[in-house]
């Protein structure tokens, strides 16, 4: 591909270094900032279409994307000039060419196409006058746009962008707190009650349901290392509230009623736990706190509308526990009538 351009000649500013044929400049000067807050466009166009792109640069300016407009007809310095000036702003996220036919912008096409390839930067190609050589060699390496489909595109595309950045950055944001990427990492800052960190590797992609090796969920283990606003955000992230761990056959409200906590079993409650969801063992979150004679919580299940006579696998149901304890509080609580 290089080697339709001239040889370098190099210049004090890193804007200015241009292209060698035979091989690609290093990179360094144009990394991929850390620190870019969002989608940047680096809008190439010519004389030409000029005025077209100012348009359409304001277009995308107004749904707040930063656009820096680079006329390539003004690079070189002579009709003879043909070599190629990298001079992409080093905050780029996106590189859109405006089609011409004239041999600079054909040129500059051909280079940057695949530049953005190798720094795996988007490569947009936008044909406003529908003159594109449709055998062009180096269309495939480019999203090829129309005046009838770039904006929304770019609608879509700027979502895409933000999603992906949200991720990178959780994950650098994570990088910088010396913790780790990877699944476990995520379930042992939820064991620890690290909430900003297992708000990070949310932001960063990982599931709220991941479980650990015994197949117990994130927001079971959560419950079990009794870290309230924990449950409340895995619960809030979409944690299926009502799976069963392996190991146990419990869910999150029966882990929350056998640790005796009721601030975890409110959360869960008003985040839609299934109050006579049955275990492995056919108990539900009420026979468990009638078993352990816990009067407060049994009031917040029934509360709720758990039911006393669901029975396990035994034969027993809570009111039979209560019964068998001798628990009159409790063998009281479940003769009332429900309001």
């Amino acid at each position: 591909m290089c080697r339709q351009f001239n040889s370098v000649r190099r210049h004090t500013e890193p804007a200015d270094i241009r292209c060698q044929p035979a091989f690609f400049m290093p990179f360094t000067f144009y990394r991929f900032l850390s620190d870019n807050t969002g989608m940047t466009i680096a809008l190439f166009h010519s004389k030409i279409n000029a005025d077209t792109a100012r348009s359409i640069g304001a277009t995308m300016e107004k749904q707040g994307l930063r656009v820096i407009y680079i006329d390539t007809s003004t690079r070189n310095s002579s009709a003879d000039d043909t070599s190629v000036q990298i001079i992409l702003p080093p905050e780029s996220t996106h590189v859109l060419f405006f089609y011409a036919s004239d041999e600079v912008s054909r040129r500059y096409y051909h280079f940057y196409s695949g530049f953005c390839l190798g720094r795996g930067l988007r490569f947009l190609l936008l044909d406003t006058e529908g003159a594109m050589d449709k055998n062009d060699p180096f269309i495939h390496l480019a999203t090829v746009l129309t005046a009838d489909t770039f904006e929304s595109f770019m609608i879509s595309e700027k979502i895409r962008f933000n999603e992906e950045d949200k991720i990178r950055r959780a994950k650098e944001r994570l990088l910088e707190r010396g913790i780790s990427c990877f699944p476990e990492s995520f379930l042992s800052v939820v064991v620890s009650g690290d909430i900003e960190s297992a708000r990070l590797f949310l932001e960063a992609g990982f599931s709220p349901e991941l479980r650990d090796a015994r197949g117990v969920a994130a927001l079971s283990l959560a419950v079990r290392s009794q870290h309230p606003e924990l449950v409340r955000l895995l619960a809030e992230s979409g944690a299926g509230i009502n799976d069963l761990s392996a190991d146990r056959g419990y869910s999150p409200l029966m882990d929350a009623v056998l640790k005796g906590n009721e601030e975890i079993c409110r959360i869960l409650l008003e985040a839609g736990a299934d109050v006579n969801l049955a275990s492995k063992d056919g108990q539900t979150a009420l026979i468990i706190t009638a078993g352990r004679g816990d009067e407060i919580l049994s009031r917040l299940l029934y509360g709720y509308g758990a039911d006393p006579e669901i029975k396990d696998h035994l034969g027993m149901s809570a009111s039979g526990y209560a019964n068998l304890f001798k628990n009159e509080k409790l063998l009281a609580l479940f003769n009332t009538p429900r309001s």
